[in-house]
């Protein structure tokens, strides 16, 4: 689990990822 946590911690930490997640969940939300 700690090896999880930590991915998801250096996946966040990194700009460009993160705002790919919000894009990707944006148009998610979209499709809702």
């Amino acid at each position: 689990m700690d090896g999880a946590l930590k991915l998801i911690i250096d996946i966040a930490s990194t700009p460009a990822l993160l705002v790919a997640l919000i894009a990707i969940l944006g148009l998610v939300l979209d499709e809702l």
